[in-house]
């Protein structure tokens, strides 16, 4: 729910008020051994595979050179993954783009003017609608044909724009306040996220992926530019010469090393957004400025945790008053119960760029990605009606599903690159979305297929996020694309094959992800979703900032949101 109240009070309300959902009782569905699929062909369930051992969840295998205790670290990571207090403005935490199914769903303030191809000047002009402004199901798709199944019919209508995801008010850094969570800046001016020269949050050039299952991917963000091989402080590896973790030294010296620890491209990847002075970060923040704040504040300081939450819950500050904020544990007691003290330990400074660091500080973005991934490693969605179905209970999807799977894996040929148990081959495509010139995923690169598990809430659609429901993205396909570059054929779907591969897509949603049900339960937060006013005009503040509105997400514990409550879709509230 969109609250229009100030940032305090709104802190004030989450202080104090927290989703107190009740205890659902599911029953389980009832395998039958002998029942059959409806297709031989189909992928196996996910959940049976990870049981066999056929599927595995990815952890490095020298990760205990640097935990000492796994289930601390992912206590640390729920934690970093869900405070706001890690963005430069004291709001901006990683979860405010993977909040709801593990993605975002907002509709103000989030269209981008479009990323240009590789090497062309930057795109200013918006098509769809300016900074501030609030989408609705008649914005969609950006790419409007007069028949949806006939690539060449008349364009009504086209829209370069993309909608991506609300970050930061574009502001350098120049440096942080031990004991707050807003760092010192100063605002600079914005040419294209500003209403009447009055600066707006940037919006990012591409659609946030879910974080659900995103274990399983060996490379990440669209690109695939966060890598295998974790560095301990950036995205992209042994690509980075500078990359150095530091470690104690028998002889009590502390020296700086390059790492590798792999598979963590989730670590890779977590390092990112912080540093983002589009999504988290004042521009020239570093890793241990982030790590001298947040040492320096008490973890969730002002958001809810909920007593039964499946992760903090025993730590929670709400166990013994339930209006309290954040954890009873600080942040170096968690990163010492998780870590190596070879990586902590000393009371030596550290020099990095002229300015002096405590070890800790200094290897921050180290304990930051690698507790990231071992918190998104535990949220796996892998009992959808889809894996029931596939493990014994043929009633639990219905027949127009059924039907939608034969589609699936036949007519529609979408198995060709939606594969195997995560339904992705995880290969790179070149599917046309946009002209080549406008595309960087089509000219020099590609971009990775997605995982369709509960696809039906990780809507608005492919990278530009052009697209809002699953009907549009079949018809997509079943004209073979937009534009005449594309290497797409079309597939002369009828009407209701197209039904029912949108039934059958529904049935890959895990009941767990749209309840919030352990694992997917979390503290309450505060997104950013636009400023007060619209396209043509914004309220400021007393300092001539443009004023923030929000969502409030209350707290959740295990048991997850009330039936009456569920995560819904894009354009579904």
């Amino acid at each position: 729910m969109i609250k229009k109240q100030s940032y305090s009070e709104l802190l004030r309300r989450l202080r104090r008020t927290g989703l107190l959902a009740s205890l659902v009782t599911v029953g389980l569905v009832l395998i039958c051994a002998d029942a059959k699929a409806v297709n031989p062909n189909a992928p196996p369930s996910l959940r049976v595979a990870i049981a066999n051992g056929d599927e595995k969840i990815p952890e490095p295998g020298n990760l205990a050179e640097f935990v000492r205790d796994k289930n601390a670290a992912i206590k640390l990571g729920k934690a970093l993954f869900w405070d706001m207090q890690v963005g430069s403005d004291g709001i901006q935490a990683c979860a405010s783009c993977h909040f709801n199914a593990g993605a975002d769903d907002r509709i103000k303030n989030s269209l981008n003017p479009g990323s240009p191809a590789l090497g062309a000047p930057r795109n200013t002009i918006f098509n769809t609608g300016g900074p501030n402004y609030t989408l609705t199901a008649t914005n969609f798709p950006f790419h409007v044909k007069v028949d949806p199944a006939d690539r060449n019919s008349f364009v009504v209508h086209d829209s370069d724009d993309v909608r991506g995801s609300q970050g930061i008010i574009k502001t350098t850094f120049l440096g942080v306040q031990p004991g707050s969570a807003v760092e010192l800046g100063q605002l600079e001016p914005d040419p294209i996220f500003s209403v009447n020269a009055i600066n707006v949050r940037q919006v990012t050039a591409r659609t946030a992926p879910t974080v659900v299952n995103a274990v399983f991917s060996e490379i990440q963000f669209w690109d695939g530019r966060a890598v295998k091989d974790f560095n301990g402080v950036s995205p992209i590896g042994g690509d980075d010469p500078n990359a150095r973790v530091y470690q104690v030294q028998p002889d009590g010296t502390v020296q700086p090393m390059q790492v590798s620890i792999s598979p963590a491209s989730l670590a890779s990847q977590a390092v990112g957004p912080p540093l983002s002075d589009v999504e988290m970060s004042y521009i020239g923040r570093t890793w241990p400025d982030i790590g001298k704040k947040m040492l320096s504040l008490r973890p969730l300081d002002q958001q809810l945790v909920h007593r039964e939450d499946s992760v903090l819950g025993p730590i929670a500050s709400s166990q013994l008053d339930p209006n309290a904020t954040g954890l009873d544990v600080s942040y170096v007691k968690l990163i010492q119960d998780a870590f190596q003290p070879a990586y902590w330990d000393s009371l030596q400074l550290v020099t990095i760029n002229a300015d002096q660091y405590n070890l800790m500080e200094a290897n921050f973005s180290l304990f930051f990605g690698l507790a990231v991934q071992l918190y998104e490693a535990t949220l796996i969605a892998d009992d959808t009606w889809f894996d029931r179905f596939q493990a014994g209970d043929n009633t639990a999807m219905t027949p127009l599903q059924q039907q939608g799977l034969e589609v699936f894996l036949n007519e529609g040929n979408c198995s060709g690159c939606h594969a195997g148990t995560l339904f992705t081959d995880g290969a790179f495509q070149k599917v046309g979305i946009r002209p080549v010139e406008e595309d960087p995923c089509q000219s020099g690169g590609s971009c990775k297929a997605t995982m369709l598990r509960n696809v039906e809430l990780a809507g608005p659609f492919f990278h530009t996020g052009g697209m809002a429901t699953l009907r549009q993205i079949i018809e997509f396909y079943n004209r073979g694309g937009d534009f005449p570059e594309t290497d797409l054929s079309p597939l002369g779907l009828t009407d209701t094959q197209i039904d029912a591969l949108v039934e059958f897509l529904k049935a890959l949603t895990d009941e767990r992800v749209r309840y919030e049900r352990a694992p997917f339960d979390h503290p309450a937060i505060l997104i950013p979703h636009g400023h007060v006013g619209d396209d043509l005009s914004v309220v400021t503040d007393a300092t001539g900032k443009a004023l923030d509105e929000f969502i409030e997400l209350p707290a959740v514990g295990a048991a997850g949101r009330p039936l009456s409550e569920p995560v819904r879709g894009f354009l579904q509230q």
